[in-house]
């Protein structure tokens, strides 16, 4: 137990000597969005889990782990197949939201609760939909 505090103690001087302290991640989420809650909450680091929240109060988490596969289409659709269902997002200016899940640093897709975007570069997700069968439509293509 004493060498652990030792080497903190090590560490810690050798941290203060080189004028650097560690750094904590910023806990405040940069929301992105429409202002309601809707839209998707953009963080600076990797995320383990996205949550998925619907107008009604359902809220999901899955594993990034268990991402294989995202598709966009700009006319306003996402798909993300985790291990075997896929879930459709739909919506408007949902490029932000496609990048985002591409590097892992999206935390929450929120659906709007309002009735169209305030800002037109901002995404806005319109409903998300858990759990669809990717090949009902002959292929799992996107349809919009």
């Amino acid at each position: 137990m004493n060498e652990n505090r030792d080497l903190l103690s090590k560490y810690r001087a050798r941290s203060a000597a080189n004028g650097a302290a560690p750094q904590a991640p910023n806990p405040h989420p940069e929301e992105v969005g429409d202002g309601d809650p809707g839209g998707h909450i953009q963080r600076e680091r990797h995320q383990i889990m996205l949550t998925l929240e619907t107008r009604d109060g359902l809220s999901t988490a899955l594993a990034y782990s268990y991402l294989s596969t995202i598709r966009f289409d700009p006319r306003g659709a996402l798909e993300l197949d985790f291990a075997g269902s896929t879930i459709a997002v739909r919506g408007v200016n949902l490029k932000p939201l496609f990048d985002g899940l591409r590097t892992h640093t999206t935390a929450t897709i929120a659906e709007s609760r309002g009735t169209a975007p305030r800002d037109p570069s901002e995404p806005f997700v319109e409903v998300i939909i858990i759990g669809i069968d990717a090949n009902k439509d002959g292929g799992g293509h996107l349809a919009v």
